[in-house]
This record gives structure tokens, C-alpha cells and sequence, in this order.
């Protein structure tokens, strides 16, 4: 079954994919993929600690979000981390981590009656995952 979960995962890796290729060459063998893997690993902060008051909190609800710098993005791409009250696969309440990356730019917004012209921010795309 795909859930909004493993379809936002999926298009995040896509997506970085896509910038990776841009960014640095592909590893040719396993060992030095799992060698720029190792390189690349952000380390696991206290940022991803359960808050105590999870319990107190509603599946969806924002718990925590820092800016974070530690991505290569394009220029004026910026990428928020974030932690939120999810449901594991058996229904129990977890704290599960993310990163909504905002790319530069803005975009039209289609024209109609209420809003002719208008823009807004351009489309972001989240990757989420749960914290080690």
C-alpha cells in the first residue's frame, strides 16, 4: 500500500538524486557509494529527541523546526527541519523527522477572480523519515 508518507519519501529522493548527480559524480562500485554515504552523514543531535510531552500532542501536530544549513542546495534553496507527532504502523505515537526544502523564487499563481497576478512562494518539497 503507498502511503502520502512513502510517496513524498520517494519524490525527496528523486529530487535529491537529481541534485546529487549535479553536485558531485556517482560512486561506480557499492564500496564507494557506502563511502560518500558514511562522508555525508549528519550527525544525530538532540534535535531529534522525543519530546517528553508527545503523549499531550495530536498526530500532525509540529513539535519542532530549525533552519538548516547542512544540505548542498541550489543557490537560494533553504531546508527547515522538522519533528512531528505521527502514528507508527501499529497506531503508537512517534516522533518522526522531516525536511521541508524551499526552493528560491517565486511562482504565479494561477489567475482568477480573487487573485489576478498574485504570487506566491514556489513549490516545496518535503522528505520525511523516522529519527534514528
Amino acid at each position: 500500500m503507498t502511503t502520502p508518507t512513502t510517496t513524498l519519501f520517494a519524490c525527496a529522493l528523486a529530487l535529491a538524486g537529481i541534485g546529487l548527480a549535479e553536485a558531485q559524480e556517482m560512486p561506480k562500485t557499492l564500496v564507494e557509494a557506502a563511502g560518500m554515504e558514511q562522508a555525508d552523514r549528519l550527525p544525530i543531535t538532540d534535535f531529534y529527541s522525543t519530546p517528553l510531552n508527545l503523549a499531550a500532542t495530536k498526530p500532525g501536530d509540529l513539535l519542532r523546526k530549525e533552519a538548516f544549513a547542512g544540505y548542498s542546495l541550489p543557490k537560494g534553496a533553504t531546508a527547515v527541519r522538522i519533528l512531528y507527532h505521527s502514528l507508527d504502523a501499529t497506531g503508537r505515537d512517534v516522533a518522526t523527522s522531516g525536511v521541508v526544502l524551499i526552493p528560491a523564487g517565486r511562482r504565479r499563481r494561477r489567475a482568477g477572480p480573487s487573485s489576478p497576478g498574485r504570487t506566491e512562494p514556489a513549490a516545496s518539497r518535503a522528505y520525511a523519515r523516522p529519527p534514528p
